[in-house]
């Protein structure tokens, strides 16, 4: 179920059974992948990549620009996995180099919990 009162973007591909709350913001260039909710007034900006079966509290706001002196518009991506919980107001720091990286939150044990990251990406 999509509200009529979230923003989501054309560009940008839901998958199946996706809740998107009132008020939500969904950019273009967004992947989102099957079984997620997605709470108000959450932001996924553009170059995410979202997998399957995650929760985005209110006020997350994820794939946001870097806040790096190094970023310049670059493009940037944030690939998350499946079986996540983003908490509310969320906003997951930069990485402005490759890595890999493993979180783990009270909902979610490693490795469903593992997020990689490409060159220019938002850590989670």
């Amino acid at each position: 179920m999509i509200s009529p009162l979230a923003y989501v973007d054309k560009e940008s591909q839901i998958g199946e059974n996706v809740t998107i709350h009132p008020f939500a913001y969904i950019d273009k260039d967004v992947v989102i992948g099957d079984n997620n909710v997605i709470m108000p007034y959450s932001s996924i900006l553009r170059g995410a990549r979202i997998g399957n079966n995650n929760t985005f509290y209110q006020g997350s706001i994820i794939s946001a620009v870097p806040q790096d002196f190094k970023y310049n518009n670059e493009d940037t991506t944030v690939e998350i996995g499946d079986n996540n919980v983003f908490r509310e107001y969320l906003k997951p720091p930069p990485l402005m180099e490759k890595h890999q990286l493993e979180t783990e939150t009270s909902s979610c044990k490693p490795p469903a919990c593992r997020t990689t990251l490409t060159s220019g990406t938002t850590a989670l």
